[in-house]
């Protein structure tokens, strides 16, 4: 009835219980199906699953583009969009691996990153893929990776949600100036490495885009120069995205015309095909370019490119059969290297090829008509655009040749013919490299691609030398030279090291490929400093750490660029770090655990999955984005215009020169060099700790003496104080240091993050007094809804003094300390709670301060929460504490500024008796919390952490917590999500 009232709706709407659990007279837990989860349909009676509706819908838009497919013809090529069909289709398939089933976490979790890098790949994973590799490394490792948070996203990247993404529309031809642009881009940097398209021919069709009102009919409205100039732009447009045409775009718009092309079996069939895998190769959507570059290879096979032209007796002419050979050449590497990277069979054998290796000549003297001028005949003379081409079809052809013959090879059984083997190969490797041409000049306006870079041909000698003897070093079944570990250490270092040259700072384009080579060569280097002794004893800190920074740090930077890069940085640097803390054990003496492969699960590891669907969502790190900023520490009392007291930079801290002054004073503490030592040391700590770094992370140390008679006396309190392993040192006498300093100290240390917050005060006191400590982010965000609730009666009880004093005694019950909001808006009754406890306020730089104060209240006070929240337990508290916290701030000491933070201290110095009131500055480390509470210095570094890195992401994983309450609470299908677990399991 229209005017009948209806009745509200009180709470959740809780989902039909199923079949199985109506049988058994159960309410449905809302939970993640146990059992078939069948329900049955009120009209038809029916059973079926939960998201039956939704089953079929998937199934029709599969349905429908496999209709599509069907009809553009047998060799139908997809869009960017449409990949994720594909990535459906692909996924159902059972994953199989090389050998033995013995996976652990670690070397799950890159097989998985494998399959996502390859978009959309089949889901074998071959011997020579880093999914092999990396079921060499130690449980003990896979474990420091399964530290990493698992963040469960809602829908997986894979999932069919995919589908219903909005495919990209097609767009007209740039105008003639970007065009050009776009087309040098590619012909300056992708074209001499897969030479398969004619750039005289193009740029003929290209010269009708002057007069873009007449373009479309002087170019007859044919599909062919339509298709290549669309395709050759859209490659263009992700070398140069600064332009600002969409490659997406581009590509869908070539996509009308690739059917009257393709339904051909010619040239131009594999030319179109090539550019398909081109556009793959540089982008993160889009088909597989193994598959494409393997379908381009069956054609050239189909039609006999791959074989002798002379043999075949062909009457082409010059063009046409260079085209053909650069084609098929193409073609083959493309395949092989892709099919390399995932360890999988060459679709061809290199002995069944005896096609000649294109002419090595200038484009524009080739023609239909005929060749015109002289052929490069002599390593003397200046090379081609050919000449590189050539020599990387070799070098790949060479690599696929060592895939083929130690990976693929299940016969090969003798040692004695594997070594020879592999000495024939690695020698054909030394004659490629001996014979390499001069490194291209790059193009005017800089390279955009690997290859025409200056350490193209070593970072290609580099990975043929890995895979050459990978297979050695683990061959647990035999001894393994140290040498051989060593040609691999030496080698994968130089790779990190090559990495970041070209890629740091500079527009280079990024590839799966690129990925792949450095990720794996960073695998290599940290496995071989795990299993070689002769590796760990030629490695000094310094260089361990710097070749894992490069390989980070490249990393980085294509995580930056492609989100679906960000877990291969992330495993790498949990290994590294697992690495270095290796090393560092190992140069104290203590034996090291090999690593061997170990009977293993069978099935990928509970929350895999889950991890890695959310791991590049989320974007997680622990530590390494910062890593290419500069950043200076200047603390009161100890800058200077002229200089920086320390300046951290690429994962390092830079500490200036320090003497032993009395800060307050401005004088020297003593005559005695041992106190002056003493002095400069701790002042060393303090700014260190400031860094995020401390004396134990120190790498280096200068140390000038006016007298080398002091040495003696210094360098007692020097052994005394500087942890073990003692860093690098240098000790030098010089005339005068000033002020009559007889001793002035500095050093380089690794930094971690910079302290600022009350975490670390936090972290400190548990130590200290051996008992919980209530830090108020990390209890109002991890305990149950009751406690979390009693703070929120807290804060409404504040007007009402014998309710607020039971309920904070209840409160802070079995607390050995309290730090940071809720706690410290209530000093004033808790010292009348607690008459014998100590106040601590911190003096911190007010600026960092406020920084990290706006960035904790930015993430957690987002005011979407309330609502979000409200389902979560403990959390759905959370908003209102915020509010309410805010309430009392302004009651006590107004709108909130960068001064609440003198004021904060001021109220506590007044409410506070004398004698229990301390002020320490948090940068003095141990020292003066051991002195306020009578304990001893611990040796162990001070605590470091911050509050506004501890909150990072809070609205993400608020988020993601939230809104599987929500799915819950709303009733929406999850059985998308266990098929797709099930399929991950499998």
């Amino acid at each position: 009835m229209a005017g009948a009232a209806q009745r509200k709706r009180t709470g959740s709407r809780t989902l039909v219980a199923c079949i199985s659990c109506k049988n058994r007279k159960l309410k449905c837990d809302e939970q993640v199906p146990a059992c078939g989860c069948f329900v049955e349909d009120p009209l038809t009676k029916r059973h079926q699953p939960r998201n039956y509706l939704e089953t079929l819908e998937q199934r029709v838009l599969l349905l429908e583009e496999q209709l599509r497919q069907a009809e553009s013809g047998k060799a139908s090529v997809p869009s960017p969009s449409s990949n994720t069909q594909s990535t459906f289709s692909d996924e159902i398939s059972t994953t199989t691996v090389e050998g033995p089933l013995e996976l652990d976490d670690l070397s799950s979790m890159i097989g998985t990153l494998s399959l996502n890098a390859a978009g959309a790949e089949p889901s074998y994973l071959g011997a020579s893929s880093a999914f092999a590799f990396a079921r060499f490394f130690k449980p003990s490792i896979r474990q420091a990776v399964a530290s990493l948070p698992p963040e469960i996203s809602s829908i997986s990247r894979s999932s069919v949600h995919g589908l219903v993404s909005a495919a990209p529309e097609p767009c007209l031809l740039p105008d003639y100036q970007t065009a050009v642009q776009l087309s040098n881009a590619y012909f300056h940097n992708f074209h001499p490495q897969y030479p398969f398209l004619h750039e005289p021919t193009f740029r003929m069709w290209e010269t009708v885009l002057e007069d873009p009102i007449e373009a479309m009919s002087s170019l007859g409205y044919d599909p062919v120069p339509l298709y290549f100039l669309n395709m050759v732009y859209a490659i263009g447009a992700l070398l140069r995205p600064d332009l600002g045409y969409s490659a997406e775009q581009l590509y869908v718009s070539a996509m009308l015309y690739i059917d009257e092309i393709i339904c051909n079996d010619n040239l131009e069939c594999i030319q179109a095909i090539l550019c398909c895998a081109a556009y793959s190769l540089r982008s993160s959507k889009g088909t597989s370019h193994w598959k494409l570059g393997g379908q381009a290879l069956r054609q050239c096979v189909n039609l006999g490119y791959h074989r002798n032209q002379k043999r075949l007796r062909s009457m082409l002419d010059p063009l046409q059969r260079e085209l053909q050979k650069r084609a098929f050449w193409s073609a083959y590497v493309m395949e092989c290297s892709a099919a390399v990277m995932l360890g999988r069979p060459l679709s061809l054998h290199y002995q069944e090829i005896d096609a000649e290796f294109p002419i090595d000549i200038h484009e524009s003297q080739i023609s239909s008509a005929g060749i015109y001028g002289n052929l490069r005949s002599s390593p003397e003379d200046p090379p081609t655009i050919m000449t590189h081409a050539i020599h990387g079809f070799r070098i790949r052809a060479l690599i696929g040749r060592i895939q083929t013959a130690l990976y693929s090879d299940s016969t090969l059984k003798d040692a004695t013919i594997r070594q020879a083997l592999v000495q024939h190969l690695s020698d054909e490797l030394e004659e490629w490299y001996k014979s390499r041409p001069p490194p291209m000049t790059p193009p005017k306006d800089g390279a955009l691609a690997f290859f025409v870079s200056a350490d193209w041909y070593e970072a290609n000698y580099n990975y043929a030398v890995l895979q050459l003897f990978r297979p050695q070093i683990t061959d647990m079944k035999g001894s393994v030279l140290d040498q051989t570990f060593l040609k691999c250490l030496t080698t994968s270092k130089n790779t990190c090291h090559i990495f970041r040259r070209q890629y740091f700072g500079k527009p280079m384009s990024y590839t799966w490929s690129a990925v792949h080579e450095l990720f794996l060569a960073g695998l290599t280097y940290l496995y071989c400093l795990w299993m070689s002794p002769a590796a760990r004893q030629i490695s000094c800190h310094d260089q361990v750490s710097n070749t894992c920074m490069d390989c980070t740090m490249v990393l980085v930077i294509l995580a930056e660029r492609w989100p679906e890069a960000a877990p291969f940085r992330n495993i790498f640097e949990v290994l590294a770090s697992r690495t270095m803390t290796m090393l560092s054990d190992s140069h104290q003496g203590k034996e090291v655990d090999p690593i061997v492969i170990g009977p293993e699960s069978e099935t990928y590891p509970e929350g895999l999955s889950q991890w890695m669907e959310g791991i590049s969502d989320s974007g997680i790190t622990t530590g390494v984005d910062w890593l290419l900023t500069r950043q200076a520490i200047n603390r009161p009392n100890f800058s200077s215009p002229i200089l920086s007291e320390a300046i951290i930079h690429n994962g390092l801290v830079y500490a200036s020169g320090k003497i032993g002054l009395d800060t307050r004073t401005g004088t020297l503490v003593s005559d005695d060099v041992a106190e002056q030592t003493k002095t400069a040391l701790g002042l060393l700590e303090s700014v260190l700790i400031e860094a995020g770094s401390g004396l134990h992370k120190i790498i280096k140390c200068n140390i000038y003496l006016t007298n080398i008679a002091d040495f003696a006396a210094m360098n007692t309190i020097y052994i005394a104080t500087i942890p073990n392993p003692k860093p690098a040192r240098v000790c030098v006498t010089v005339a005068d240091l000033g002020r009559g300093a007889k001793v002035e100290i500095d050093c380089i240390a690794i930094v971690g993050t910079a302290i600022t917050g009350t975490l670390s005060m936090a972290m400190a006191l548990e130590e200290l007094l051996d008992g919980p400590v209530m830090h108020g982010g990390s209890q109002l965000l991890g305990r149950e809804d009751a406690y979390v609730k009693l703070w929120s009666k807290i804060f409404a009880a504040r007007h009402d003094r014998p309710r607020l004093m039971k309920l904070l005694r209840e409160a802070t019950d079995g607390f050995v300390a309290i730090t940071d909001a809720p706690g410290n808006c209530f000093v004033e009754e808790l010292t009348e709670i607690y008459p014998d406890a100590q106040v601590i306020c911190v003096t911190r730089d007010r600026e960092k301060w406020w920084a990290s104060w706006e960035a904790v209240t930015k993430e957690a006070g987002a005011g979407f929460l309330k609502i979000l929240m409200a389902p979560v337990p403990g959390k759905r508290w959370y908003p209102t504490l915020v509010a309410q916290f805010s309430e009392q701030q302004e009651e006590r000491f107004g709108p909130m500024t960068s001064a609440r933070l003198d004021e904060h201290n001021e109220y506590v110095r007044q409410v506070t008796p004398a004698s229990k009131f301390n002020m320490v500055e948090l940068g003095q480390g141990w020292a003066p919390l051991c002195k306020i509470l009578d304990l001893p210095v611990p040796t162990k570094p001070f605590p470091q952490a911050n509050d506004a890195d501890a909150v990072k992401g809070l609205e993400l994983k608020i988020f993601r917590e939230a809104a599987g309450r929500w799915l819950l609470v709303l009733g929406l299908p999850l059985t998308l999500a266990a098929g797709v677990w099930k399929y991950v399991v499998r």
